[in-house]
């Protein structure tokens, strides 16, 4: 089996600033207040379904003014089936989004629309989007889904489930561009995998800074299904009366596909060469792991039933992401376990620690992938590989009593925790320190050499957000082009599994330390 996929793409890659912006994650996306232009919204009142806000667009009403529709009740805008059907469903309890065909009644027209529902403590979200303008794909769609999605649950290993993933949609929705894109430790997003039109420009493995994707759209990923926005050029339509005449304030519209796009995010679209963009959310362990990520240079309709298959595509994708990273999870538990009864049965058949730690195969330092090690007892300093000076791991020793004397301590990046790093980074960017007695006089300490990386970034990340001058006003970068970042200071980092094993050896050397 493959290294996971979230240890490769991260392994040895850690970029050396946060690129999280505090600004962008400050920024309520939900209460933007307007909608985009394929649809409108209409705010309802719990108890009397009387209408309490409308987008304002008379595109899809007939040319009527949408302030006609406020404060009247919905069973004056329905036929009276239709009605009685929403007003049980309402009374009962909505599902969560409900999607269900409706007719808006005004004078003599009959216009006809997919409305979807999101309830709140205090009013309802209805969604319509003109019938017209879907197009009918579930005959298509779905079969196609069934087929792809046998390849989905066969792929054997996370590079091959990467690339059938973006194959998979751009066949299903046909995109110019898709792309799967994994966030890092740091929430930066890596492109993993791609399949794009001729002409379009390549991000696969180019890494773009976590304020692209910033905090509050990330919580929005993690509870809706897709953000699709069919045509960045549209009009904004603002919600009439302008505050929520029950909460009096913007109406938070977190749960609405409808939802009008930031100028900043269109303007960023833009730069990209990008009109229509669809964003599908790969949720594992209730964790967001990554995007489905999808361009298209023209403009595109709705089509609900192709949605509803990407939504269950992405479902998918993350189910086999998920299987295969209990597979690997399982193997690791596996070579733990077999390296810790190895481990055991050294130190309790006599052999001194220093055997059973160095002179024995595995040593510690395979088992724990290190470059160095040392054993201080007391005044008494045993090495092997690659080591600091015997002056530079006294000095370590008396930092780690002042500032880490009892709990064990594990360190990417020495020389940025403290300047007691800068001086032996060569041989010990990574720290592993294991204490091994209460009294703070018996330490394992073991090294990871620095591994001067290469992170290829798409666009300057320093240059992600531009202020202008003497403004609050901000732009996204212009250029997406490879823009290398060379990283100093730092080792590979300490993985979970890794963690667990030098916790485990640390009760086997204590023990074995106090009963020499």
């Amino acid at each position: 089996m493959s290294q996971s996929l979230s240890t490769r793409t991260s392994q040895g890659l850690t970029p050396s600033q946060d690129y999280d912006s505090e600004f962008c994650g400050r920024i309520p996306v939900q209460y933007i207040n307007s909608t985009q232009a394929y649809g409108f919204l209409l705010v309802l009142s719990v108890d009397t379904l009387s209408v309490l806000q409308v987008s304002d667009t008379s595109r899809h009403l007939g040319g009527r003014k949408p302030t006609e529709l406020l404060e009247r009740r919905l069973e004056e805008l329905l036929p009276s089936h239709q009605y009685d059907v929403i007003r049980d469903k309402v009374k009962a309890g909505l599902p969560p989004r409900f999607t269900t065909p409706l007719s808006l009644q005004l004078d003599d027209t009959e216009l006809r629309f997919m409305v979807q529902w999101h309830t709140t403590n205090q009013y309802l979200l209805t969604e319509w989007v003109p019938t017209s303008l879907t197009r009918a794909s579930a005959s298509q769609g779905f079969p196609s889904l069934q087929q792809e999605a046998q390849t989905l649950q066969q792929a054997e290993t996370f590079e091959a489930l990467a690339q059938e993933t973006v194959e998979m949609v751009r066949t299903l929705a046909g995109f110019d561009k898709v792309m799967l894109y994994q966030f890092d430790p740091k929430w930066n997003g890596v492109v993993i995998a791609e399949t794009k039109a001729e002409g379009m420009a390549s991000y696969l493995g180019l890494r773009f800074p976590a304020s692209d994707v910033p905090r509050q759209s990330r919580e929005l990923y993690r509870t809706n299904p897709y953000r699709f926005i069919p045509d960045r050029t549209y009009t904004p339509a603002r919600l009439l009366p302008l505050l929520n005449p029950i909460t009096q304030s913007f109406t938070d519209l977190s749960q609405c596909n409808l939802r009008g796009v930031a100028p900043v995010h269109i303007e960023y679209l833009g730069n990209m060469g990008v009109t229509a963009s669809l964003s599908l959310p790969i949720r594992v362990n209730e964790k967001l792991w990554g995007l489905i990520s999808c361009h298209h240079r023209t403009a595109l309709q709705p089509d609900a039933d192709l949605l509803s298959s990407l939504e269950v595509a992405s479902t998918l994708v993350a189910l086999r992401i998920s299987a295969l990273e209990k597979e690997t999870h399982l193997q690791q538990q596996l070579s733990q376990h077999q390296h810790r009864v190895l481990m055991l049965e050294r130190f309790y058949n006599g052999d001194s620690l220093e055997s059973c730690l160095f002179e024995q195969s595995p040593n510690v330092l395979e088992l724990l992938g290190l470059s160095g090690a040392s054993l201080v007892v007391r005044n008494e300093i045993v090495n092997q590989g690659t080591t600091p000076s015997v002056q530079q791991i006294k000095a370590l020793v008396t930092w780690l009593r002042r500032y880490h004397p009892k709990a064990s301590f594990f360190s990417q990046s020495l020389a940025q925790e403290d300047e007691i790093g800068e001086g032996m980074y060569e041989v010990a960017s990574g720290l592993v320190a294991l204490p091994l007695l209460s009294s703070s006089e018996a330490y394992f300490l073991g090294y990871r050499a620095e591994l001067v990386q290469s992170i290829d970034w798409g666009g300057n990340p320093n240059e992600a957000i531009n202020f202008e001058a003497n403004s609050k006003a901000y732009h996204p970068r212009h250029s997406f082009e490879l823009w290398k970042e060379t990283v100093r200071f730092t080792s590979t980092p300490w993985q979970d599994e890794e963690r667990q094993l030098a916790m485990q050896l640390q009760v086997m050397m204590q023990q074995k330390i106090q009963g020499q």
